[in-house]
């Protein structure tokens, strides 16, 4: 009896140990993360001479491609900032352009027919 409440009060003794050990060990330096925040670009791509829109348009930033939908829209998230949009479809000119996306709400792209 007197060997089990020994080891009992020595385990004891090491499970506190190790607590007070751990308590005492020096704080990891902070990280330090920079979060930038993430918003949508939406738009909408239309035919410069007839003002149709455009089903099927790929609209590329920072590698992200999305296709416009049946009424020429997209959304695509993209961190803000200035940003750089390729905007390309068959048998119409590639349109480059830059975008401010502080405080921009939507964008009309019109492409030319080549």
């Amino acid at each position: 009896m007197k060997k089990v409440i020994l080891i009992a009060l020595l385990s004891v003794f090491v499970v506190n140990v190790s607590m007070m050990a751990k308590e005492a060990a020096p704080a990891k330096k902070a990280e330090t993360a920079v979060v930038t925040s993430v918003s949508e670009i939406k738009g909408m791509v239309f035919d410069k001479s007839t003002k149709e829109t455009l089903a099927g348009a790929s609209v590329l930033i920072n590698g992200k491609k999305v296709y416009t939908d049946l009424d020429g829209n997209f959304t695509i998230p993209a961190t803000t900032g200035k940003c750089e949009l390729k905007i390309s479809m068959i048998s119409y000119e590639d349109k480059v352009m830059t975008v401010n996306l502080n405080g921009q709400s939507s964008l009309k792209i019109e492409l030319n027919q080549r």
